[in-house]
């Protein structure tokens, strides 16, 4: 695999990852926004009541109401500037006032993180998904450990003007890159069900990595500060590591590998109270998990975008599981501690989690194995069905656009204009139009002329 991406993919990445991270302390770090208005606290359930619903509600309506790149475009544009406005009302004393601008802003930080769905579909080319998917973890996780970092070690008001001033930095970015067209893609088939699936995969899987992590902050055993940055550098170096290790393609069970890492983490939780070096043992695993199961979804649905034909809508919900499971895990996390569960009532909690997930992998490989083609984490287990397709029809070519490189796979295997139109679910005027642009890149003039070429091709090798 070849890590490779424009300078304008990566300008956008990184000014969506300013905008995650803001999404990130608005969200899951409430202590931080709340500590700007002590004389009038807000209570906390304001949040899980009123504003994670107003997220949630911006990330769905993105997709429907604002589709297009110029309506992406006027969104974070827009966004950005209602949600400074807002945060100005916190300075305000009026209590009422201060939760409609947090609900307010919570609405339009979701619209604004789905309009990223169309800047990663702008972003995404052949081989790429991995690297921008490393970029925003890395970033989003990155700003966010030293948000939390200068929340702990100096307060809340320096943590917030950090975090507004990389936001508006992140969505200048954004909007510099101005209107721009996304190319067409191939559809292999409907993302419906596979997003689904995915959809419960990434909130088992985060309400499961949050649970670990909450409940091993609450055994008092790790420093809450020291936590902080051993959990960035743990976290950025797995990420960094996956790229160089996906580049080598020595390896493709790094999903089993996450998996293998929660169970052991599961059957290790009972035995803490017997060993206490345990507990970091666990904690270094939990991050590695996380890390792997994070480069795993996020590139998943990088992919998935990449034949939607609606990325807001996609992308937004798939970050919709992400925000309920994170949530989910924090709110199960308290109640088991307030509960006083004993270990064995834990690990068997955690262990369902697991089994969960286990049984929702092959479904979902199944699944997305289907409009998802050279992934690092599919290709291992779809290795057979990759052998079994005719090498002739494998044609890869940096002349060609994917959907042309699609209709060449097509037409080599012996398929009319008809049966690709059926196939990819375009026109067969549409394919007439892609198959004269083959023709003109490849200097033929007819379909006869271009499978010839490829048979002489395959004679000279042999």
């Amino acid at each position: 695999m070849k890590l490779r991406a424009s300078k304008n993919s990566i300008i956008a990445v990184l000014g969506f990852s300013c905008i995650f991270a803001y999404t990130f302390v608005f969200l899951l770090e409430p202590s931080i926004v709340l500590n700007l208005v002590p004389d009038n606290p807000m209570p906390l359930w304001s949040y899980f009541v009123f504003i994670i619903p107003a997220h949630a509600l911006g990330l769905l309506l993105c997709g429907i109401f604002f589709r297009s790149v110029k309506d992406s475009l006027m969104v974070v544009n827009t966004g950005s500037i209602i949600i400074l406005l807002l945060f100005s009302s916190l300075l305000t004393t009026n209590i009422h006032l201060q939760q409609l601008a947090l609900i307010l802003s919570g609405f339009v930080s979701g619209l604004m993180i789905a309009s990223a769905g169309n800047y990663l579909r702008y972003s995404l080319v052949k081989d790429n998904y991995m690297v921008l998917s490393a970029i925003a973890l890395i970033a989003t996780n990155g700003i966010f450990g030293v948000i939390r970092l200068l929340a702990v070690y100096f307060n809340s008001a320096t943590a917030l003007t950090f975090m507004i001033v990389l936001f508006t930095i992140g969505a200048r970015m954004v909007t510099n890159l101005g209107v721009f067209e996304i190319k067409e893609t191939a559809h292999h088939g409907s993302p419906i069900k596979p997003l689904v699936t995915l959809f419960l995969f990434i909130l088992i899987v985060s309400i499961n990595t949050t649970l670990f992590q909450e409940y091993i902050y609450s055994t008092e055993y790790i420093d809450p500060q020291l936590s902080l940055i051993s959990y960035m550098l743990i976290y950025i170096g797995v990420i960094i590591l996956m790229l160089f290790v996906t580049k080598r393609n020595f390896f493709r069970g790094y999903l089993l590998l996450a998996i293998a890492l929660i169970t052991l983490s599961t059957v290790l939780i009972g035995l803490i109270e017997y060993s206490f070096p345990l507990i970091y043992i666990v904690y270094i695993l939990v991050i590695v998990a996380t890390g792997l199961f994070d480069l795993f979804w996020f590139s998943i649905l990088a992919q998935v975008i990449e034949y939607s034909r609606n990325p807001p809508a996609t992308f937004g919900f798939g970050i919709l599981a992400r925000v309920i499971g994170k949530i989910a895990g924090l709110l199960l996390a308290t109640s088991m501690t307030n509960l006083k569960l004993i270990e064995t009532q834990v690990e068997i909690f955690l262990l369902m989690m697991v089994i969960l997930n286990l049984f929702l992998l092959p479904t979902l490989h199944v699944q997305l194995s289907q409009i998802i083609e050279n992934n690092s984490f599919l290709i291992h287990f779809g290795k057979e069905k990759s052998q079994a397709v005719p090498e002739k029809t494998l044609i890869e070519s940096n002349l060609l656009t994917i959907r042309e490189s699609e209709i060449l796979n097509l037409i080599l295997a012996g398929k009319s204009n008809k049966q690709i139109a059926s196939e990819l679910f375009i026109s067969e005027s549409t394919v007439k139009s892609h198959l004269s642009s083959i023709y003109s890149k490849y200097n033929v003039n007819s379909r006869a002329e271009i499978i010839s070429s490829f048979i002489k091709q395959d004679d000279n090798k042999s």
